[in-house]
């Protein structure tokens, strides 16, 4: 699952990035900043990664933002889900052990 998502060059962590962008731009210029960085992914094929790292550094308005980059990372994306599924799981565990 991890390949198909970086299959698609970040792109899927577009929402995420223009809504951090809009923190420092506003709603209307972050969107239209965004998806320029997204034309310039699909038509060069780098990651939106890449792309709004460069940005950030190119942009003092973007500067005292958290690194766009880390919201495009899957795993980091994942990690929320995963301690729920944890802890769920181990709530599961426990009543089963229970009743066993």
């Amino acid at each position: 699952m991890l390949a198909n998502i970086e299959s698609l060059q970040g792109l899927v962590f577009t929402e995420a990035v223009s809504m951090q962008v809009a923190h420092a731009l506003g709603k209307a210029d972050a969107h239209h900043r965004v998806e320029q960085w997204c034309q310039q992914v699909v038509q060069t094929g780098r990651h939106l990664r890449d792309v709004a790292r460069e940005a950030q550094a190119a942009d003092p308005a973007l500067s005292a933002l958290p690194d766009l980059a880390a919201l495009c990372d899957a795993r980091l994306a994942a990690e929320p889900a995963a301690r729920q599924a944890q802890a769920q799981l181990a709530l599961w565990r426990q009543a089963m052990s229970r009743t066993a």
